[in-house]
């Protein structure tokens, strides 16, 4: 019977995945998503939003400005 009951307890889902994890891989393809947006604009576009090509990453990281 002790058997039983400890293979009840056992056989729930293998991981459990927490919410930071899944809002960190969220938040990565959001990243790339605006990188991309944002390597496909015009130079002309980049310098009317106050950036330049080499600013994009750290514009995307949230480390432009600090």
């Amino acid at each position: 019977m002790a058997y039983a009951k400890q293979t009840l307890i056992t056989t729930q889902a293998p991981i459990a995945y927490d919410d930071s994890f899944i809002e960190t891989i969220k938040n990565y393809f959001v990243k790339k998503r605006a990188t991309r947006q944002l390597e496909a604009m015009t130079d002309r576009e980049l310098s009317d939003i106050g950036i330049s090509r080499s600013d994009i990453h750290r514009a995307v990281s949230g480390d432009l400005y600090r």
